[in-house]
């Protein structure tokens, strides 16, 4: 992978895989995936790009999974957004194909006359763009009445994947077994996203059952050291402890010194997507005003909130993006209470809307009772007094739902204030 990897960056061409703006580890890998599934297929000219290359080495989960898999060099060996800007100021179009999501990057917006989205591989919502270069086949969002139909959008590489093996006879090069680099990127995503296809957590469904079996059964695993997770099986086989792999992800991706360390504007921007309602009555009468961002954090909220300039901070973030209102989404284990997983749900605002009208409104809403999160205000915390930022932080007791439906929930409610208080107060 890592020879593949460089030799696509040193030979780009005008198909371009790209993942969202978050760039977690289900996006990156979707994009590696996606890139060496096209190659095998149809067409070779692919290239990959996703997050700044600055962020790369900020993802301890993402930096450890690249190590079992094999890929040694990834800032050397990976296109990154910065290089796509280049290529997009050097002229002319170039074909996409967009993983994780289904709208164009918010940082490559102002090119978007240069882009067509010839693909689609995700499984948010469906915000219906590029519906003429892109349809049929070619759309795969995997998003059906409010939820996702499968945990992780790696598990629609792993059945494109499954696809061209089945295929096998019909192909010029040879798919199985797998490459266990490309395996093990699938199969450890498909487990973080869907918690070790835990049911209890309300992520996984068959399909990502069918995935992981799939990708186990056809890749040829080889043991070593490091690779504690691949294990022997029936007559001399190995396979894998998806038990073990996971706890290994797991650990990595919450790792407290990581949170404990981490400069409260890095955490913002860590994992970070925009959104906005796409109403035509609130963008003609509050235009931009519209948007609005969700970060999410692993630590617990009240430990980032008392961080060192959390409000000047949090300020300063909000006004390079463009938001007066953000939501934090909190999620760790709580060892207090045998490591179960908790989620908390921040609102920070500035003063331009009234915060305490806009939470009345979300949970007076009929779709925060469909999504029923189980908000309860945390009050027994020492928030820093301010004039410039609002903020109220909520235990959310039910942690099933993820910023999946926290926000396609939240562009209605913010719609709904915001209209609400344009008629009443001409904002």
């Amino acid at each position: 992978m890592d020879e593949f990897l460089a030799e696509r960056k040193a030979n780009p061409t005008n198909r371009v895989v790209i993942g969202n703006d978050a760039g977690d580890a289900d996006t990156i890998c979707d994009y590696i995936g996606l890139h060496r599934i096209l190659v095998w297929g149809i067409t070779s000219h692919t290239r990959c790009v996703n997050i700044k290359e600055s962020l790369l080495n900020e993802r301890p989960d993402i930096n450890l999974l690249f190590n079992l898999a094999g890929i040694h060099d990834a800032g050397d060996e990976l296109l990154f957004i910065e290089d796509l800007v280049e290529m997009l100021k050097a002229g002319g179009t170039l074909d996409f194909s967009l993983v994780d999501h289904n709208t164009f990057n918010t940082e490559l917006d102002q090119y978007k006359e240069k882009a067509n989205i010839v693909e689609i591989l995700d499984h948010h919502y469906d915000e219906g763009k590029f519906l003429d270069t892109c349809s049929g086949e070619n759309r795969n969002i995997a998003f059906r009445q409010g939820a996702a139909l499968v945990a992780s959008s790696c598990t629609l590489v792993a059945e494109r994947l499954k696809g061209l093996c089945d295929d096998q006879p019909h192909q010029s090069i040879p798919v199985c077994p797998y490459p266990e680099t490309l395996a093990t990127l699938l199969l450890g995503v498909i487990l973080i996203d869907s918690v070790n296809l835990n049911e209890s957590m309300g992520k996984v469904t068959q399909r990502d059952r069918d995935a992981v079996s799939d990708l186990i059964s056809h890749t040829d695993w080889r043991p070593s050291e490091s690779k504690t997770y691949i294990v022997s099986a029936n007559k001399g086989f190995a396979t894998v402890d998806t038990d073990i792999l996971f706890d290994k992800l797991q650990r990595a991706k919450y790792e407290t010194s990581f949170w404990n360390a981490i400069p409260v504007e890095r955490a913002l921007i860590y994992d970070y997507k925009d959104f906005h309602s796409d109403g035509i009555q609130l963008y003609n009468e509050v235009g931009e005003k519209r948007n609005f961002g969700i970060a999410t954090i692993l630590m617990p909220g009240a430990e980032f909130i008392l961080k060192n300039d959390f409000v000047s901070k949090t300020k300063e973030f909000m006004l390079s993006n463009h938001i007066s209102f953000l939501g934090i989404m909190f999620a760790f284990y709580d060892k207090a209470s045998d490591d179960t997983l908790r989620r908390q749900l921040a609102f920070c605002s500035d003063n331009s809307i009234s915060l305490e009208s806009l939470i009345d409104v979300m949970l007076s809403s009929e779709v925060y009772n469909y999504v029923d999160l189980g908000l309860d205000k945390v009050d027994d915390i020492a928030l820093q007094e301010t004039h410039e930022l609002q903020l109220y932080l909520f235990e959310q007791t039910n942690v099933k739902p993820s910023r999946k439906q926290i926000g396609p929930l939240l562009e209605i409610v913010y719609e709904s204030y915001l209209l609400s208080s344009w008629k009443s107060e001409g904002i």
